[in-house]
């Protein structure tokens, strides 16, 4: 018979051994699910410096953007500045010269207006709390050289007793200031100056007479000027003609005129608060004419100011205006402070910004990247471990099934037909290990069996 063989061989009901089905449990048991291999993660391992390069690109970007912002707003309000500033010079002039022209009016309403009338009539002005920076109002009257010593005897029964006109010198026509006001300090210098003896007086003079309008001078050191912390200076000039005479045409006028209402300026004292309590803001150089040249400068705020990098600005400006006919070139130039009225640590605050959140994003990506590889090593090492106990139960299910054993030896068939003695085939395939002795019955008859024998 297939089952017997000499030893006890048990089959099951289709004729198979039970030792197949035991192997197949087996192979079974040492079947053990395992995590997917997971293709090589490059990108995942590179996508914390992905997040940092694409973060500080985003920084880079908004950076610049608002760069571009403050650099728009800086360049906007310094136009507004240089406008302002233009308009508030231009402005200033103009009253300036509704003053003169209120001197016209006045002769033009008078048969002639004597010493106290113009005094008095300044004096209504109050020139220091209306018009800062103007140095004073005076009438400027022609003398023909054949009446030079006349004028000279008449102003001095006066009471002037040292007046003469000044320069010296034999000259065709002269021209005396004698009414100046107010009448006092550095105006008394002028006091019988011949201002139509100075070219570019002389200039301004004709110019005003012949077109009969308001006319600037060029740049003129004053003599009100004493030598010490002198200015640069100008004058304006308004003719004055003969009542009831007509001066239509060029040649009318030149011989109808009388002389000039007139207005001194020192350059520092004029520009003085124009611009208020932001004056620091903008450094102003003016030149007299079209030219900006070191001999045409009249007025540099930046003395008044810390000269450095600010005056190194990129906001530069270049406008050229004219008043009474004579042209000015302004340059503006952005001081620190103008810099600090625009919000201009925006970019400085987002780039910083923008760092710690890039650092701070690659931190995070970092952390998820390394938390997932540890949660894989760790299911991987829980797998092993299943793995492990998985095929230790299989190793004791072996001893479960079914075995061939002879029924007269005792010996254990494996799954290779081999005959092992029981205590070899049970300890490779568990882990008991096996210590010898009797039982009891056995140990009565091995002592019998000792005693039987001789």
């Amino acid at each position: 018979d297939e089952g017997y063989s000499g030893c006890f061989h048990a089959k099951r009901g289709d004729g198979a051994p039970y030792m197949n089905e035991f192997n197949e449990r087996d192979d079974s048991a040492q079947t053990v699910p395992r995590l997917k291999q997971q293709p090589k993660q490059g990108l995942l391992h590179k996508s914390p410096w992905l997040v940092l390069v694409f973060s500080l690109l985003i920084t880079g970007l908004a950076w610049h953007v608002a760069t571009d912002t403050v650099n728009v707003a800086k360049n906007a309000y310094f136009d507004f500045r240089v406008r302002e500033a233009i308009t508030r010079i231009v402005q200033r002039m103009q009253a300036y010269q509704q003053v003169l022209l209120g001197v016209q009016g006045l002769y033009k309403a008078s048969v002639s207006v004597e010493r106290h009338e113009f005094r008095s009539y300044i004096g209504s002005l109050h020139l220091a709390d209306h018009y800062p920076g103007i140095q004073g109002v005076g009438f400027s009257l022609i003398v023909p050289a054949a009446a030079k010593n006349a004028h000279v005897g008449a102003l001095r029964k006066e009471g002037f007793t040292a007046y003469d006109i000044r320069p010296e010198g034999h000259r065709e026509l002269y021209t005396s200031i004698v009414y100046l006001e107010p009448f006092k300090d550095r105006n008394l210098r002028a006091f019988g100056y011949d201002m139509y003896s100075e070219p570019v007086r002389r200039a301004a003079m004709e110019d005003a007479r012949d077109n009969d309008r308001m006319a600037m001078s060029g740049k003129v050191r004053l003599v009100q000027e004493s030598g010490g912390e002198e200015q640069a200076g100008f004058l304006l000039y308004l003719p004055i003609y003969r009542n009831g005479l007509p001066h239509s045409t060029v040649a009318e006028r030149r011989t109808n005129i009388i002389g000039w209402t007139y207005s001194p300026f020192r350059m520092n004292d004029l520009m003085q608060g124009i611009h208020g309590e932001r004056a620091s803001d903008l450094d102003i150089e003016i030149f007299d004419g079209k030219e900006a040249t070191a001999g045409s400068l009249m007025y540099d705020s930046a003395q008044n100011h810390t000269a450095g990098p600010s005056l190194r600005s990129s906001l530069l400006s270049s406008t050229a205006i004219e008043i009474a006919g004579r042209p000015w070139t302004i340059h503006i130039r952005a001081l620190q402070g103008l810099h600090s009225r625009v919000d201009s640590r925006r970019p400085e605050l987002i780039a910083v910004a923008g760092l710690v959140i890039s650092l701070l994003l690659t931190w995070l990506t970092w952390s998820l990247v390394t938390g997932r590889e540890h949660a894989v090593a760790a299911v991987r090492e829980r797998e092993r471990l299943i793995a492990e106990l998985q095929k230790a139960i299989a190793e004791i299910k072996t001893l479960e099934g079914i075995l061939p054993i002879c029924s007269v030896c005792k010996k254990i068939r494996d799954d290779k037909d081999a005959w092992n003695q029981m205590e070899t085939f049970i300890s490779e395939h568990s882990d008991a290990v096996f210590s010898h002795g009797y039982c009891p019955d056995c140990a009565k008859k091995v002592m019998e069996d000792i005693k039987k024998k001789p």
